[in-house]
């Protein structure tokens, strides 16, 4: 569930795709590191773009960090084959 939105659950993989433009990661890298096509990806943040009320990344950076998003280190970490 996204932190304050208010605006009810998503599935884990949209959560995912929100979070991975926070860390800067591009499309495809987040394609890749989610084993989805990088059409998926951006439809999904395209959804989550609507459903949060912004236009592009950058505004959904500055949503995440308003609603108390913060990066999960250790699960990009882990995506990049870390520990």
């Amino acid at each position: 569930m996204v932190p304050g939105a208010g605006r009810g659950r998503r599935c884990d993989t949209h959560v995912e795709a929100d979070h991975c433009p926070g860390g800067g990661a591009f499309n495809a890298e987040v394609a890749a590191l989610m084993y989805l096509s990088i059409n998926t990806i951006k439809s999904y943040i395209r959804s989550a773009y609507r459903k949060i009320g912004v236009a592009n990344r950058t505004q959904a950076v500055l949503w995440g960090v308003e609603h108390g998003f913060q990066p999960d280190y250790h699960r990009i970490d882990h995506w990049r084959g870390g520990p």
